[in-house]
């Protein structure tokens, strides 16, 4: 920190300094040694010359995770000797508002959560941690938190974001939030053997979307074996199936760590990878939400899972890529075959929503500081960023995907 007096007044300069620690090598599900849970799990939880024996671990749970995997969790906490209370909220977009956050902080309050040390942990899929991150970030100004992703967008997106955000009155995507990453992540593959192919197919979304626009190894594991992955649920029945489910995670945690290492507060706003795929997909997946709560039950459309969305996003601007040159058909062909494989739409109605894109388009650039910064593979691997994608381009690019004829949802 540095204070400089001017004589037109003061100028305090400080960096923020954060630490996330992403482990894969303290399985909550499947541990690795025979005597039970590894003995090397880092002493997260404060327990130190100056710890509180009374100070008990409030861990705040998804319902559907904790009606499976309740027991192993419990177990886990209790080999490391750590005392915890568990209270679950039903997971679910639903989840990521004040309200819920508001309910939350009454927990912590409830529970005496201090300012200092670890003494909150979020169990479930994005909504939950997204939501416990918000709380964290507001009370006291700030409390740590340990996160165990239950879902794979949770893994390799959510639970180790550096930013935290809930909805704004059921339009508005991650309005409302700021950057606190959790002090602690541990990922365990061993959740994904029980979730729903669809759930599985929701986080290839973002990790194609990665492939696509920064990693051309990834995306080749992905379209050789990204269809076996998901058959098999990350579990690995054979050693090339196990492997790529490994390299499929470690690779896309690693490009989530390594893009939010280069652009932390997004200050100023930068060009990032990662915007591929996040252009028009929030009011696009707002509006699918509202869609699925339409008051007349015939009138009610399906909603779109995140990876859904942001896939829908990807493939627009793989086809702005497309026309202009910046991709060849061949690259833009195995990008569709790939999506279609992993399980994931290539088209919805709301897409075909002018205005709502329009609309998308508009907010994403308020956003990124007046710049539209669309990121588009050139060629499949790299990118390159775009700041004068018209709406003739942007028609164009959907009647091609439209004309695909792949998996639609709505």
């Amino acid at each position: 920190m540095a204070l400089t007096r001017t004589p037109e007044g003061w100028l305090l300069e400080q960096e923020r300094p954060y630490s996330c620690y992403v482990t894969t090598a303290e399985p909550v599900l499947s541990p690795r040694t025979p005597g039970g849970h590894t003995a090397t799990f880092p002493d997260v939880f404060g327990r130190g010359p100056d710890h509180d024996p009374a100070q008990r671990l409030l861990v705040i749970a998804d319902h559907d995770a904790m009606t499976l995997h309740g027991h192993d969790v419990e177990a886990w906490l209790t080999a490391h000797g750590i005392a915890y209370d568990i209270e679950t909220f039903v997971g679910g977009e639903h989840l990521k508002s004040l309200r819920v956050v508001e309910r939350m902080a009454d927990l912590f309050d409830r529970y005496h959560v201090p300012r200092d040390g670890l003494h909150v942990a979020g169990v479930g899929g994005g909504s939950v941690t997204d939501t416990l991150g918000v709380t964290t970030l507001l009370y006291r100004r700030g409390v740590d938190r340990l996160n165990v992703p239950t879902t794979l967008v949770g893994m390799i997106d959510a639970a180790i974001a550096a930013k935290v955000a809930v909805d704004h009155r059921w339009w508005w995507k991650n309005r409302l939030g700021g950057y606190h990453p959790a002090g602690f992540v541990v990922v365990d593959p061993s959740f994904l053997a029980t979730l729903p192919p669809r759930r599985h197919s929701d986080g290839l979304g973002e990790i194609l979307k990665l492939a696509i626009i920064a990693d051309a190894l990834l995306f080749d594991i992905l379209e050789t074996y990204g269809a076996a992955v998901l058959r098999e649920r990350f579990q690995g029945r054979t050693p090339q199936t196990q492997g790529a489910a490994t390299q499929i995670i470690d690779r896309a945690i690693d490009g989530m760590l390594l893009d939010l290492d280069a652009t932390y507060f997004e200050r100023p706003p930068a060009d990032k990878a990662t915007y591929l795929g996040h252009t028009v997909s929030p009011v696009v997946e707002m509006a699918a939400l509202r869609r699925s709560r339409r008051r007349l039950r015939w009138r009610r459309g399906p909603a779109l899972l995140h990876g859904e969305v942001v896939i829908l996003d990807t493939l627009l601007f793989c086809g702005v890529a497309r026309g202009r040159g910046l991709i060849d058909a061949s690259a833009y062909d195995r990008i569709v075959t790939v999506t279609d494989a992993l399980g994931l739409p290539t088209w919805d109605s709301l897409m075909g929503d002018e205005d709502l894109l329009a609309a998308g388009m508009a907010d994403s650039t308020r956003h990124r500081g007046g710049l539209q910064r669309a990121p588009v593979p050139n060629p499949i691997g790299t990118a390159a960023y775009l700041n004068d994608v018209t709406p003739a381009e942007l028609r164009r690019a959907l009647l091609r995907q439209r004309n695909l004829g792949g998996r639609a949802l709505g």
